[in-house]
């Protein structure tokens, strides 16, 4: 009966036994990869990991979503640093809000995208090209789209109800139209960096401790220098005329060779001169002059997408780029000259480093000159005196900023733009604080504010309180996505900026 038993059970048993030495192998010689996995956590939300394959599928969807110009998803509210969490939060909130669309509807949302269309009406055929094209040679397949359909779908159904309460009153556009249309008359004292910086005194000394301090090796160097050969395929002008599926051909034989290309390059030893006349490609190499970092941006071939990095990247380690594609040209780099980087000498380095000392230096005196110029004005005014006296009284020049609105802001000179800013929140008779402009810092002082033509309201009126409904629309979507991020106990553990 024992047997008979065994027998009957067997398989089960030995399917328990082989169970438990996998598992146990998998304890016992895969703790790394346990580790890995720990490690690929990028963040937490409603108390699951994000893990990296989530972001990859949310990056996808990114991608798609601006190639098939889905309005909501590629929308600043939604699509910005906070995407990937963004799109778990819809994702989850469209289940417990039941704001699900039915397929018929993803369906008519794929026919109503302007890339599928011909004559105003779905083109299956341009749908088809699309499912097997795309910029990588990689296309999207239909459920990649419906995903990405539906989810600009449910965005847009929690955006319906949210712009329902944004509601805007007439006094609220009224006050926002004399906000921006009031000219802003204003007067500067501008303070420049450089008349601090030229008079501040650099000693040997500190030349001297400058150099030797270990801080600063990392910027006291010689920039390695570069020559690279490279080598650009392109469509001609005839074939970029073709029609798509003649040109993924094409496409597809450039691809081609340059992988054969980067491929021969992976071989100990070899030779890009030899590899490339073996593959009939030499005549199209091309050469740099030697560059450094700084003069590389000055080449034409620094204009070319991934050109830079890809050259300064390379090393006589690493000779040879990955390659570069953009739009509908192949291109490989190689490092055919090299001079490695040093440390520069206390004599190579001496302008620099009083060019340095000198700029921290009068940029402390800078904003010590500009701090007590300000509390010293703030106490002139109440005096009696005028900004113009009261500035000149302090050594110190004022310049009549020409009136603007802010609807109409004026952009004459470098720093317009600091100077239009500093007086958002300031009213007649104000000052600013010192902003730092582009070569030193300012102190507005604003003059008066002359109201519009009230005449002009009742014309422009439609179109402010739109604009302003829409920036309520899109203030209650962002918060509506940041409560959301909240609610889910959203905690980054990764930066995916880097």
């Amino acid at each position: 009966m024992v047997l008979e038993s065994f027998r009957k059970n067997q398989r089960w048993l030995m399917i328990i036994i082989a169970s438990l030495v996998i598992i146990s192998f998998a304890w016992f010689y895969n703790r790394a990869d346990l580790e890995k996995i720990n490690r690929d956590r990028v963040a937490t939300m409603y108390d699951r990991p994000v893990r990296m394959a989530d972001v990859e599928r949310i990056r996808n969807l990114i991608v798609l979503s601006q190639q098939l110009g889905l309005r909501h998803l590629t929308s600043p509210e939604f699509a910005d640093q906070n995407f990937a969490w963004n799109t778990l939060v819809l994702e989850h909130e469209a289940d417990r809000l039941g704001l699900q669309p039915s397929e018929g509807a993803i369906e008519e949302g794929i026919k109503a995208l302007p890339a599928f269309q011909t004559n105003g009406s779905f083109d299956s055929q341009k749908y088809g090209t699309f499912l097997g094209e795309s910029p990588t040679l990689r296309g999207f397949n239909q459920k990649q789209v419906e995903t990405a359909v539906r989810a600009d779908l449910q965005f847009a159904r929690v955006r319906q109800m949210l712009d329902a309460g944004a509601v805007v009153s007439n006094d609220e556009v009224r006050a926002l139209f004399d906000e921006i249309n009031s000219k802003i008359e204003t007067m500067v004292v501008r303070l420049k960096l450089a008349d601090f910086s030229a008079s501040a005194p650099v000693s040997e000394d500190d030349i001297k401790k400058y150099f030797e301090d270990p801080k600063n090796k990392a910027v006291l160097q010689k920039d390695a220098r570069r020559k690279v050969k490279y080598l650009a395929l392109v469509l001609t002008d005839d074939e970029k005329k073709l029609a798509p599926s003649e040109k993924r051909v094409v496409l597809q034989k450039i691809a081609d060779q340059m992988e054969a290309l980067s491929q021969a390059m992976l071989e100990s030893g070899a030779d890009f001169d030899k590899v490339t006349a073996g593959l009939g490609l030499k005549e199209k190499v091309k050469e740099t002059p030697e560059f450094d970092r700084e003069s590389l941006m000055r080449l034409p071939e620094a204009n070319t997408q991934g050109f830079m990095q890809a050259a300064l990247a390379l090393t006589p380690e690493n000779p040879v780029s990955d390659v570069l594609q953009s739009a509908d040209t192949f291109q490989l780099v190689y490092l055919s000259g090299y001079t490695p980087e040093r440390a520069l000498s206390r004599e190579e380095a001496k302008a620099q480093i009083t060019a340095t000392i000198q700029e921290e230096r009068g940029r402390i005196a800078l904003e010590t000159k500009a701090s007590e110029a300000r509390a010293r004005l703030a106490i002139a005014l109440p005096e009696g005196k005028s900004f113009a006296d009261a500035a000149t009284a302090l050594g110190l020049k004022v310049d009549t900023f020409p009136p603007f609105a802010l609807n109409e802001p004026n952009f004459e000179f470098p720093d317009s733009s600091q100077i239009v800013q500093a007086t958002f929140d300031l009213a007649a008779g104000e000052i600013s604080k010192p902003i730092a402009t582009t070569d030193g810092a300012a102190i507005v002082y604003v003059v008066k504010r002359l109201p519009p033509d009230p005449q002009k309201f009742e014309a422009g009126r439609d179109a402010l309180a739109s604009s302003l409904r829409q920036r309520k629309e899109m203030m209650a979507a962002r918060e509506w996505l940041r409560a959301g991020r909240d609610a889910a106990g959203f905690q980054q553990l990764i930066d995916l900026r880097n």
